[in-house]
């Protein structure tokens, strides 16, 4: 349910899933399962992660997304404009957004922050080293640590703690703040 009282919610049944929204309208899309259902706060898109063959697809008011990919658990979400899935690229992550996949991957996807533009943004490690890529992009450095960070509600800034590894093994906290351009 999102903040106006719009709702959905998926049926599983043995060999189908359907989607209904608002008590009277069901999807026309077919379904093997369902495997999440989000209603977007603001937009009051719903937005559903199927799954078939150990892929997903997003199917956003009852429109599906034209690839599948890799991934057979529930990671789907809405960013204001922006449907992303989580997904697993040879033991690696990476976002798909809008049905187009970022073209990196990496060893962990942490939390993921959302602009009122629809950029996405998401805290990622590779081997020992953090750092926060925005719309496919590392926008940050490699940072030994990253601990939270935020965008202001305006989508202007971007705050984060980061830490670089001194020789002595101890890490040097510091907090950076990037301004983000659209």
């Amino acid at each position: 349910m999102n903040e106006k009282g719009k709702i959905a919610w998926y049926s599983q049944f043995q060999d189908h899933a359907s989607v209904t929204v608002d008590f009277t309208s069901r999807w026309k899309t077919a379904f093997a399962t369902v495997l999440a259902l989000v209603v977007a706060r603001d937009t009051g898109r719903v937005v559903a992660q199927t799954s078939k063959n150990g892929q997903s697809t997003a199917v956003v008011d009852d429109v599906p997304w034209v690839h599948w990919y890799n991934s057979d658990v529930p990671n789907i979400g809405v960013c204001y404009s922006s449907v992303y899935l989580r997904v697993a690229d040879h033991d690696l992550w990476t976002l798909v957004v809008n049905d187009r996949s970022w073209p990196n991957s990496f060893d962990e996807l942490g939390p993921i922050g959302c602009e009122q533009t629809g950029a996405i943004s998401v805290a990622v490690r590779k081997g020992d080293k953090w750092a926060i890529v925005r719309n496919g992009k590392i926008i940050t450095g490699w940072f030994a640590a990253l601990r939270g960070w935020a965008i202001n509600p305006e989508s202007t800034y971007l705050a984060a703690a980061v830490a670089d590894e001194q020789s002595d093994r101890t890490l040097l906290w510091k907090v950076m703040v990037l301004p983000l351009t659209q």
